[in-house]
């Protein structure tokens, strides 16, 4: 019980760093978006932008999976261990 606590405490940590590096992304496409010249440095940046946007949700989809998996299990062995009471 305490390893997949341990497993979810790490997952969460990374889960908000994720967040933390989206909302980064967030506000430099918003900086992108406002400025009103079409420099080729302008553009570039926004597709690197972009890019950490897709890999931070990328990254945050797998955690939200991988918690849901741990979840699910621990939801049916807890309904098994109830169905075991008399």
């Amino acid at each position: 019980m305490e390893a997949t606590t341990k497993i979810l405490a790490r997952q969460l940590i990374r889960l908000r760093h994720q967040i933390v590096t989206l909302q980064g992304s967030r506000v430099q496409i918003r900086v992108v978006a406002r400025l009103d010249g079409f420099l080729p440095e302008i553009w570039v940046h926004a597709l690197y932008a972009s890019r950490s946007l897709s890999t931070g949700l990328k990254g945050a989809s797998k955690a939200m999976s991988a918690m849901n998996k741990v979840l699910v299990v621990k939801r049916g062995l807890f309904k098994f261990a109830v169905g075991l009471e008399f």
